[in-house]
Formats: structure tokens, sequence, C-alpha cells
């Protein structure tokens, strides 16, 4: 029988975001980047989840973001 593989959301609250790239750092599959098309309210570029497939659901970006701006959800 195989074994179903998980899959993870990760939602950035985009104003919340100053890039200060911790969670970038810290991300140990290099599921984020910063957005190239997009900019937050202070007209920043956010961080996005651009690998959504190799996320392992770990929480480092979550745990290590200071502005609590990241939350990660196992979908359905």
């Amino acid at each position: 029988m195989a074994t179903k593989t998980k899959n993870f959301v990760v939602r950035v609250e985009k104003d919340l975001c100053k890039a200060c790239y911790l969670c970038i750092k810290f991300c140990p599959k290099d599921c984020l980047a910063l957005s190239q098309t997009g900019l937050n309210q202070e007209g920043m570029a956010y961080v996005e989840c651009i690998q959504y497939e190799e996320c392992t659901g770990c929480l480092a970006c979550s745990i290590i973001c200071p502005d609590g701006a990241i939350e990660v959800f196992e979908s359905e």
C-alpha cells in the first residue's frame, strides 16, 4: 500500500512581511523567495512560497518570522 504524501500550504500575511529574509535563509528546502510581481502596502516585496511541493511542513519559516507573518497548514 502506497503512503500518501502530505502537502502543505504556506500562508504569508504580505502586509506584515518586512522582507527580513530570515524565513528564506532558514527554509531547509528553499521553498521561499521574495515576490517578483507584488508589493505590500509599504511598497516592499514580500515573501511567498515558490515551491509548495517541496515544503515538508517543518515550520522553520513560521517560527523564525519576527512578525508572525507566516502560517503553515497541512492541506487536504
